[in-house]
């Protein structure tokens, strides 16, 4: 039997088109072939033919795709990559051992990078045409004349923040940065790859910024015990400027330049820090990433913030500390997948979600001349939900706690992203997804604090027309905290979102948009007790940004 299958006519979301062959001696799919019904931007169709294996058994035989790229233009001829998976010596229970398999779902051949012809002759099904020779040479040409293969490398170090360099990968995001407390930060940071080594990875990094007059930089060495497992010691120096009362996770996402963290670029109130570490990272499963680390920290709060540490005492007030923290963290993404590359780092494949963060941090006072004892734990949640007549939901929880007193620089600041409540026009800069978008800058700080982000993408399910499809997204976020003891802060603002803090928004996005990149405009109301009393300054207007590869 055969089935066509086909979107409905003006369904708003378009999804896919194309046929199922169902073979009836045992009711399974023989042959799958789809591709996308909107003919823009990169297009992928794709084939799935399967083969029998005993009496019920069906397993997959041949892969085959087509990637059409619309958004490259050579010589007015638009290219199209075909690809071919072949599976042979298929074995039906095959007795396998753990430790021999690697976590990701692909693994790239060492010698891909450099002798790919020597890979790729052991696993042809077939001869190459002389057609197909003739076209490889054809294409080989075209590149070369328009740098296909220059900007393809230039795109990949882009999405990874890397550009490999003989030996060594440029860290991109570390040439030039900028926010408002440092202004322009020029600077260059490299890391060994695998030409150097599979094995040991050695960098560092050195920044200047031109507003704050100081330099950062900083060092550090990995080593691969185990790659099965993902067994990795590292250890390091670095000074640098972190967010005063942010929270860091063992596994924030590899940026490249394709970065939504837009708040980084309006963040005022930093610590100068400067970190002794090490570190041991193991993977027992293929989405189970842990990691124990210990650093020694010596760090200060800029401008006028202080800390009492007797309080009611005449004591003198301090905006400098000593810490020492043993670090636990839990990294689980039960649906990830990623591809292993030759130098054994990982490539995001598909993001997957749920994606969950479990972080214990225990400071020791005396050891390393650190000054406090306190326990702390961090946790974040992140689930999307899709739902083919409605479109994408999303909720993303944060909550942490503080058990003991400590500075503003372990207590917990929220992620604001408001420059100036207090005048509109200022408040019109770029929306972060993570954010509050009507909160102004250290606005709030708790030692306990649980928030909720809260958005639904609709996609262009409410509103299409042929060559103009913006999408419109709703969102709702609200923040809970306390702080135990208000009079020990100085300086900065030492109030909590005791009655929750609540804003809710929408955002039309995609209004401009071209082959990479979309913008449109996204409106905030602040609501709750926290309000402002005029009606006007609770607004905020900013513009929204998406990848549209």
């Amino acid at each position: 039997f055969i089935i066509s299958f086909r979107p409905r006519p003006n369904y708003g979301f378009q999804p896919l088109k194309g046929l199922l062959y169902i073979n009836t001696s045992s009711w399974a799919i023989q042959n799958v072939i789809a591709e996308p019904v909107e003919q823009d931007g990169v297009q992928i169709s794709i084939e799935q033919r399967y083969k029998p294996y005993g009496t019920d058994q069906w397993f997959p035989d041949q892969l085959r795709a087509e990637i059409h790229f619309g958004v490259i233009e050579l010589n007015a001829l638009k290219p199209t990559a075909h690809v071919r998976t072949y599976l042979s010596e298929v074995q039906i229970g095959a007795e396998l051992q753990k430790k021999k398999i690697s976590k990701a779902v692909v693994t790239i051949d060492e010698l891909a990078g450099v002798d790919p012809e020597k890979v790729l002759q052991q696993y042809r099904t077939d001869s190459i045409s002389a057609k197909e020779a003739r076209s490889y040479a054809f294409i080989d040409s075209l590149s070369e004349e328009a740098d296909l293969e220059k900007r393809f490398n230039y795109l990949a170090a882009a999405a990874s923040g890397r550009l490999p360099i003989w030996y060594f990968d440029l860290d991109l995001n570390k040439i030039l940065k900028y926010n408002t407390y440092e202004g322009f930060r020029l600077g260059i940071g490299a890391h060994t790859n695998a030409r150097f080594s599979r094995w040991i990875k050695l960098g560092g990094f050195v920044g200047y910024g031109f507003n704050d007059k100081v330099t950062k930089y900083g060092y550090d060495a990995e080593i691969t015990i185990n790659k099965y497992n993902n067994v990795k010691l590292k250890g390091g120096y670095l000074f640098d400027i972190f967010e005063t009362g942010g929270v860091e996770f063992i596994q924030d996402d590899v940026q490249g330049l394709f970065n939504d963290n837009y708040r980084q670029l309006f963040i005022r109130q930093w610590d100068e820090s400067s970190r002794y570490f090490a570190s041991l990272s193991y993977d027992p499963a293929p989405q189970v990433h842990l990691l124990l680390k210990a650093q020694r920290e010596n760090t200060y709060t800029v401008g006028d913030y202080y800390y009492n540490t007797e309080n009611g005492q005449d004591k003198p007030l301090q905006n400098g500390f000593n810490y020492f923290e043993i670090v636990a963290g839990l990294n689980w993404t039960p649906k990830q997948k990623y591809i292993e590359t030759q130098d054994l780092s990982k490539l995001l494949l598909e993001r997957v979600y749920p994606l969950i963060d479990l972080q214990y941090t225990r400071g020791i006072a005396g050891v390393f001349e650190s000054d406090f004892d306190y326990n702390k734990i961090d946790l974040r949640v992140e689930q999307r939900y899709k739902m083919v007549r409605l479109g994408v939901s999303s909720i993303e929880i944060g909550a942490g706690v503080v058990f003991e007193d400590v500075p503003y620089s372990k207590l917990y600041a929220a992620k604001a992203n408001n420059v100036d409540g207090a005048n509109f026009w200022k408040s019109f800069t770029i929306a972060d997804r993570h954010s509050f978008e009507t909160m102004n800058f250290n606005e709030f700080v708790s030692d306990t604090y649980t928030q909720v982000l809260l958005r639904h993408d609709f996609k262009s399910l409410l509103f299409r027309r042929e060559n103009f499809a913006p999408e419109l997204e709703i969102v709702a976020r609200g923040l809970w905290g306390t702080l135990r003891s208000p009079d020990k802060q100085y300086g900065l603002s030492n109030q909590a979102p005791s009655k929750g803090y609540y804003e809710a928004g929408i955002e039309t996005n995609k209004l401009l948009k071209n082959n990479f990149l979309s913008l449109g405009l996204g409106f905030y109301y602040r609501i709750g007790e926290d309000a402002f009393p005029a009606f006007e300054d609770n607004f905020a207007l900013k513009i929204t940004s998406k990848y549209s590869l």
